[in-house]
């Protein structure tokens, strides 16, 4: 049993802040109140701190690099107040596998890290269960996933045999843990998918109370008709329905605008999720041309390496991206993560354009980049709106929302208690009673300490 004294409960709720101990019993809040007298086996004295609902990111990528495998401490999202992680977004999840393979996940790191020993969500279920991982942790299921191993990888419509055997997957993993389905619209495996296919796939997601978390086809000049056809799919469905990485991109804010507008008058169970940085993660291979990106990454390291379409290449790329940084690779690169697009070309004696074409041959393509093209004035209005749902750094969105002199509270309801309903996900998002103990200790901006399920460790969490 643990006893936080003395301190300044934030529920989740909105409401004021309001002085309080909060007392746990195993992985749950037992009593919140006055206990002068208590004893427990442990006490923390909060010394007026901020105790709050643990936060949620709601579009994690740690199941993408395999971190929550290779690093399961998960202090990064620790020292953020971070005690929940959503996976298996933009089409891509650990779960479930046809044949075992990791290959919808190759783009971001080595899938040879690990050994895959499960193919269905219980067995995958079962695998994190025996890794301690320090947050708690919620898949959907990735729709790239399946469709590549039901197609071996080929750029064809479903089959009606094969559109059965998906909807019984996605209908098995809904029912051992799976949060619903994520597609990656704007990936190569997935742009040419039909809309009508994803409808087909989302009764079986209904059907099991599932959400739709989806990338949209175009995030750029294609915006507002991207935004429409998920607005479609969601009407015709009924799904609740996250639209993933909803940035206002430099160079296309009035398509943002108008995109925006119409989100707003979709329909209440339509969100989206948005990063608190000027810039966006990529794979690197979506900077190339859109007809040099052939099939998976074997077959467009085969395209760039030919010489003459290495050539037609240089002369599409862009003269001014010197400012890309390298954030994830492959293990035997990792001496490249920080390191800048115009540095890396230097060393080499490069220009960028060759530069950026010999990063991808040395890497294979298993590169994640940072592209700061996200519009920072915009983008610090727009992760106020109601509809947005926050991801990491945590740190940056507090500090918009206290630049706009939103209270404590309120912004804290808008890292707990609203992704937890969106997600529906039980017992958490609020300090209450029977609820999971999550929860974090603010003092002076800093997060101070965090419990997760009353630092019993995490869980692998459900609807």
């Amino acid at each position: 049993m643990i006893l936080i004294r003395n301190v300044k409960v934030v529920d989740g709720t909105g409401q004021p802040a309001y002085p309080a101990d909060v007392l746990i019993s195993g992985d749950r809040i037992s009593a919140i109140g006055s206990f002068p007298h208590r004893k427990a086996d442990s006490i923390i004295d909060g010394l007026g701190a901020y105790l709050c609902p643990g936060f949620i990111d709601v579009h994690s990528q740690a199941d993408h690099y395999l971190k929550i495998f290779t690093d399961p401490g998960q202090s990064q999202y620790l020292e953020q107040g971070i005690t929940t992680i959503i996976g298996g977004q933009d089409g891509a999840s650990l779960a479930p596998l046809l044949y075992g393979s990791l290959k919808s996940i190759q783009k971001y790191t080595d899938t040879n890290q690990i050994n895959v020993n499960w193919h269905s969500f219980a067995e995958f279920t079962q695998t994190l269960k025996k890794l301690s991982l320090a947050v708690n942790f919620g898949s959907l299921i990735g729709h790239s996933t399946i469709r590549r191993d039901l197609t071996h990888d080929a750029f064809t419509d479903l089959t009606d045999p094969e559109l059965a055997v998906f909807k019984k997957m996605i209908g098995q993993a809904l029912a051992e843990g799976g949060l619903g389905l994520s597609v990656g619209l704007n990936t190569v495996h997935a742009r040419r998918v039909p809309q009508q296919e994803i409808k087909e796939l989302l009764t079986e997601v209904a059907a099991g109370n599932g959400l739709y978390a989806a990338r949209l086809r175009d995030e750029k000049r294609g915006l507002v008709n991207a935004v429409n056809e998920t607005i479609f799919v969601y009407k015709a469905t009924g799904v609740r329905t996250i639209i993933g990485r909803f940035q206002p991109l430099l160079g296309s804010e009035r398509q943002f605008d108008l995109a925006l507008k119409i989100l707003e008058e979709a329909g209440d169970g339509i969100f989206f999720d948005i990063s608190p940085q000027a810039s966006r993660l990529l794979p690197a291979y979506v900077l190339l041309p859109e007809w040099a990106q052939v099939g998976g990454l074997k077959e467009m390291l085969a395209f760039i390496a030919d010489t003459n379409n290495r050539q037609r290449i240089l002369e599409w790329l862009p003269k001014n991206q010197g400012n890309l940084v390298i954030k994830e690779t492959t293990p035997a690169h990792r001496y490249l993560i920080g390191k800048n697009l115009k540095d890396f070309a230097a060393n080499r004696k490069l220009s960028l354009q060759r530069g950026l074409l010999e990063l991808l041959l040395l890497t294979e393509m298993k590169l994640i980049l940072e592209v700061p093209d996200v519009n920072e004035e915009k983008l610090k209005e727009v992760i106020l709106h109601d509809r947005a749902l926050i991801t990491s750094p945590v740190a940056k969105f507090l500090e918009v929302a206290e630049a706009q002199r939103w209270p404590l509270e309120r912004a804290v309801a808008k890292l707990t208690s609203l992704p937890a309903r969106v997600l529906g996900l039980t017992a958490r998002g609020l300090i209450k009673e029977n609820y999971f103990a999550d929860l974090v200790l603010i003092k002076d901006k800093k997060v101070q300490q965090v419990l997760v399920n009353g630092s019993n460790g995490g869980q692998l969490i459900t609807s």
